[in-house]
C-alpha cells in the first residue's frame, strides 16, 4: 500500500523539463547579442560616430548591427558588448546632465571683430535637401551673411552651388539661395563656385575665383563650431580672413541648458575634432 501511494504521488509530480540543447542555447545567446548590437549602435549614433566615419546618420545600418550583434552574441564576445554599452551609457549621461561640454565647444568657436574692411563675404555650404531647400544650419549662415551685407560690410557675396542627385532628377541650391538673397534691399554682386565636396574644396575654388577679381580680404561666415577649422583652411590658401560665426537656431549653443542641446553639441564637437585631425594630417591648415 505504501508503494502504491508513492507511485501515485510521483505520478502527480510535474515532469522535469529536458535540458536545453546546444542549438537552443546558441539561438538564445544570438538573440541577446542582436539586442545588444542594436543598443550599442544606437549609442554610437547618439555620439555621431556614423557621420564621422561615413557622413551618414547611421539608421540604415541598424540591420547590420543586428546581424553582427547576433554573430558576436553566439560567442563570449557578448560580454564585451554589454561592457561597451555600459561605458557609453555612463559617458552619454555625463554629457547630457552636466555642463561638461561648454568649455570644449567654446574652444572651437572663432569670432573675429570686424575692425578691418573686407572685399567680400563668403558663406560656406552645408547641405541641400532633395527638394532643393538649404538645410537649417545653412540658412542660419546665409541670414548672418546677408545681415553683414545690409550693414555695408561688403557688396560682394561668394557662395557654393550645392547639389543633390536623386535617381530621377538633379537638384541644386540655386533657387533657394536666390530666394534668400532677394530679401536684401540693396544690390549685391553674387558669385557662385561649383563642384565642391568639402571645406577644403570651397577654399581652393573660392581662392581661384577671388584671385581673378583681385579679392584677398574676406569675411567667412559659417556655423559656430565650424569656424576654427574653416577660417584656418581659408587662411592657408591665401585669404586674409575675418571669421564670423552664424547664429545657431538648432540648439542653444551659448548656454547648452538642455540635455538634447548638450548631446547635439557633443556630436558636432566630435565631428570637428576628427575633421581637424584630418586637415592637420593633410596640412590643409
Amino acid at each position: 500500500a505504501h508503494a502504491r501511494l508513492n507511485l501515485r504521488a510521483m505520478a502527480d509530480l510535474p515532469a522535469k523539463s529536458p535540458p536545453a540543447s546546444t542549438r537552443e542555447l546558441q539561438l538564445h545567446h544570438a538573440s541577446i547579442g542582436a539586442l545588444l548590437g542594436t543598443v550599442l549602435w544606437l549609442e554610437l549614433i547618439a555620439f555621431g560616430v556614423p557621420r564621422i566615419v561615413a557622413n551618414s546618420a547611421g539608421y540604415t545600418a541598424i540591420p547590420i548591427a543586428v546581424i553582427v550583434g547576433a554573430i558576436l552574441g553566439a560567442t563570449r564576445a557578448r560580454r564585451w558588448l554589454g561592457i561597451a554599452i555600459g561605458l557609453l551609457a555612463v559617458a552619454l549621461a555625463i554629457v547630457a546632465y552636466t555642463p561638461v561640454m561648454r568649455r570644449p565647444v567654446r574652444a572651437l568657436v572663432r569670432s573675429d571683430p570686424l575692425a578691418r574692411p573686407v572685399q567680400a563675404i563668403i558663406i560656406l555650404s552645408g547641405g541641400v535637401t532633395a527638394d532643393g531647400h538649404l538645410k537649417p544650419a545653412v540658412v542660419d549662415r546665409v541670414l548672418t551673411g546677408l545681415a553683414l551685407i545690409r550693414r555695408g560690410v561688403a557688396s560682394t557675396l561668394i557662395v557654393s552651388r550645392e547639389r543633390w542627385r536623386p535617381p530621377s532628377r538633379g537638384v541644386t541650391s540655386d533657387v533657394d539661395q536666390q530666394r534668400l538673397v532677394a530679401l536684401l534691399e540693396r544690390p549685391v554682386r553674387l558669385l557662385i563656385v561649383d563642384s565642391v565636396a568639402s571645406t577644403r574644396d570651397e577654399a581652393v575654388r573660392m581662392r581661384a575665383l577671388a584671385r581673378t577679381l583681385d579679392i584677398a580680404s574676406v569675411a567667412v561666415v559659417t556655423s559656430p563650431l565650424h569656424t576654427y577649422r574653416a577660417c584656418a583652411t581659408f587662411e592657408k590658401v591665401g585669404f586674409v580672413v575675418t571669421c564670423v560665426p552664424s547664429e545657431s537656431r538648432e540648439l542653444a549653443l551659448r548656454a547648452l541648458p538642455l540635455a538634447g542641446d548638450r548631446v547635439r553639441a557633443l556630436q558636432l564637437w566630435l565631428y570637428e575634432c576628427a575633421a581637424l585631425a584630418k586637415y592637420r594630417m593633410q596640412r590643409w591648415i
